[in-house]
């Protein structure tokens, strides 16, 4: 049993703690304040403190933020050890790693720098740019996980006895039906609306299209739900869907909650996979939308909710996790960049949601999505195919979980269907490695 030596466990550190060993490294260890039972273990052992209390332990030398209540702008000192990004250094060489693990991961999972005033985007969101990893070049990169690891192969090396975990990688598929059909049951308004921009635009492809498919003489381009689970089925992948449950705003296009053949497609879709709800654009810090939307698509389901993600990622902390916590929503989806690749919480693993305000962690899992699902108006496809691979071969190599989030409108565009294909084959390969290095 690995022991921790900590002379004040606080809220903040018995959370980072279960982050490190338990969450990522999925190791079992206790926390001890006592510092005579500390040196008698027998067994490997960390000390978290402003000095090594015994030479027989792995030492990391603690800064003051996991024992603090405050939020402060803090003076980070970014640097890099031996190619890793680091902050919160020190110079003390009897530590075992040059910068405090502990609280910087803090910093990043729990999102600290979203507490302090920052400047908003145009859709009202957090915006890439304020954040720290973007600032210093290391937005693309699960540093914490790359920590964790750094941290498990020097316990290791100082106590040959404990057992290195293994790395396992994961994969979760997700499907946004932002729009569910293209042209059929939009409603006589937008379709008068739509017939009146494409003659004015002279699209003429699109005006034939959109006839063709009222009259029924082909579908309708968005239908292709029976594609995606063939997909599934294919590669072995369960898909997790989201569909809106608000009125129509001009960010949120779905068709009526209440049309009957949208009911129906997500009943026929939950058969095959998970149906989550995606929160509108304006449900942003308003606990009654969340809720009236989330109890939409539980009428339709006939079963709770409990998987979330907000539309273009707009969520402010720590409101609106509190708010999906009360709501009865445990997991979400929404930890990422709308406009930017990267790890907004500095990790690919699944963790608990903690409010530095109210000082506790919440019961909702964070997953994190580190690319946006507009990719392609960030990217040309082979770029954007590029950011697939090296983001999956980032999470790979940290044994986390690489959650994907793609327009369902993407199936109507050859290109973009191949390049699903291809994440799902390169995820699908991993998993069997997964198997094949741990038998």
């Amino acid at each position: 049993m690995l022991l921790i030596y900590c002379p004040k466990v606080t809220n903040r550190a018995g959370y980072v703690f279960n982050l490190i060993f338990k969450t990522i490294l999925g190791t079992d260890f206790e926390i001890t304040s006592d510092e005579d039972f500390f040196a008698n273990h027998g067994g490997p052992k960390v000390c978290y403190n402003g000095s090594k209390i015994i030479d027989d332990c792995i030492f990391i030398k603690s800064k003051q933020l996991l024992f603090e209540h405050s939020i402060d702008n803090l003076e980070l000192g970014f640097f890099e050890t031996d190619g890793i990004p680091a902050f919160f250094g020190h110079n003390d060489e009897d530590a075992d790693l040059p910068f405090d693990i502990f609280a910087a991961s803090f910093y990043l999972v729990s999102r600290y720098e979203e507490y302090l005033p920052f400047r908003t985007d145009k859709l009202g969101c957090y915006d890439a740019s304020n954040s720290l990893a973007y600032n210093k070049g290391f937005l693309d990169k699960p540093v914490i996980d790359i920590w964790a690891w750094r941290l498990a192969e020097k316990i290791n090396q100082r106590f040959p006895q404990w057992k290195m975990p293994k790395k396992r990688f994961d994969f979760i598929s997700t499907v946004n039906l932002g729009q569910a059909y293209k042209y059929k049951r939009i409603g006589l308004l937008r379709t008068a609306y739509g017939y009146c921009h494409d003659i004015a635009k002279r699209d003429w492809q699109h005006v034939r299209q959109r006839t063709r498919v009222l009259f029924n003489k082909q579908d309708d381009p968005y239908d292709n739900y029976e594609h995606i689970i063939q997909l599934s089925r294919k590669y072995g992948t369960k898909t997790l869907f989201w569909s809106l449950m608000c009125d129509y705003t001009p960010y949120d296009h779905n068709i009526s909650y209440r049309n009957e053949h949208l009911r129906n497609t997500l009943k026929h879709l939950a058969d095959y996979g998970k149906v989550g709800i995606s929160l509108s654009y304006n449900s942003s810090c308003d606990l009654q939308k969340q809720e009236t939307e989330t109890e939409r698509l539980a009428e339709v389901l006939h079963k709770p909710v409990i998987r979330s993600r907000f539309n273009y990622q707009r969520f402010h902390l720590p409101l609106d996790y509190k708010n999906l916590n009360k709501i009865g929503i445990e997991k979400d989806f929404s930890m990422g960049y709308h406009n930017a690749v990267g790890f907004r919480a500095g990790t690919c693993t699944p963790f608990h949601f903690f409010s530095i305000k109210a000082n506790r962690e919440y019961n909702l899992l964070v997953y994190p999505t580190p690319v946006p699902e507009n990719i392609f108006a960030l990217y040309s496809p082979d770029e954007a195919l590029d950011k697939f691979k090296q983001t999956i071969n980032e999470i790979t190599k940290v044994g986390g979980t690489f959650v994907n989030i793609w327009k369902s409108e993407y199936f109507t565009n050859e290109t973009y269907n191949g390049i699903y294909e291809q994440i799902l084959e390169l995820c699908k390969t991993q998993i069997d490695n997964n198997h094949l290095i741990h038998k």
